[in-house]
């Protein structure tokens, strides 16, 4: 068992570690924070549900194949509580104690998971609840302008600044950035 262990607490680790990097050179070298975002996501869903395999199909005790869906099927269960903090961690320490060394291991993946998760989820809401109240902002002053600048370029900033000049209550949006500007 404590391969098998080793297996899934491995391709967890490789997944996490594997999506975070490329998050991060998303972010650094396209300046796609939204995609990066959703990968980490992707990546922890997807760690967290092999981190949680092997303890349920310890808990089942089987090899057949119901037992492996069974396992597939609540490490998924698993992973979806774990992003609204309703995961016991009492139980996966009791499992992993018996491990030694490996349960160490498999402990301290645990909490790392534990903490990234629920960040996530805090974000995911902060950005939610900003979206709605720039809505509630707009519907609620129907008479202020907007001026609307598919691209951020000096042209633009500069023609976005003598219209804040002429016009103080107006709202200017810009909806892209251009990496040399």
């Amino acid at each position: 068992m404590s391969v098998f262990v080793l297996i899934c607490l491995s391709a967890a680790v490789v997944i996490f570690l594997f999506t975070g990097l490329y998050a991060l050179n998303l972010i650094f070298k396209r300046h796609n924070q939204t995609t990066a975002y959703k990968l980490i996501c992707l990546g922890t869903i997807i760690s967290a549900v092999c981190y949680f395999f092997p303890f349920y199909c310890d808990y089942f005790a089987g090899s057949s194949a119901v037992a492996y869906v069974k396992s597939f099927f609540l490490s998924i269960h698993h992973a979806i509580r774990l992003f609204v903090v309703d995961v016991n961690y009492d139980e996966l320490r009791v499992f992993a104690s018996e491990m030694g060394w490996l349960g160490n291991i498999y402990t301290t993946f645990g909490i790392v998971l534990f903490l990234v998760a629920p960040i996530l989820t805090f974000t995911f809401i902060v950005s939610f609840l900003q979206d709605v109240s720039i809505r509630f902002y707009i519907w609620f002053s129907p008479r202020t302008e907007y001026y609307i600048f598919s691209r951020f370029n000096l042209q633009s900033f500069y023609l976005a600044q003598d219209i804040r000049d002429r016009y103080p209550r107006v709202n200017i949006v810009f909806l892209g950035i251009d990496k040399e500007a």
